[in-house]
């Protein structure tokens, strides 16, 4: 029940804090991320983590991107 600057906002919404919602059941959530933009769990890690601010992912295979976010939607 509280909110943190994930880091994800833009223009005006910059340093503004969201709720993190669990990952428990996030395949029943879509579409992702505070604004609904990534309609896809696999967009949160390959579109919208510039800068490898949420992880380092950039350098991995998107083969394995995919089974993150089949793993995140199995939880």
């Amino acid at each position: 029940m509280k909110k943190y600057d994930v880091g994800v906002g833009t223009d005006s919404e910059t340093n503004r804090e969201f709720d993190t919602p669990t990952l428990i059941e996030a395949w029943r959530t879509s579409p992702y991320l505070y604004d609904g933009r990534a309609e896809l769990m696999y967009e949160v890690f390959m579109w919208f983590n510039k800068n490898d601010t949420h992880g380092e992912v950039s350098k991995i295979d998107k083969k394995y991107l995919f089974d993150l976010a089949e793993y995140v939607l199995s939880l």
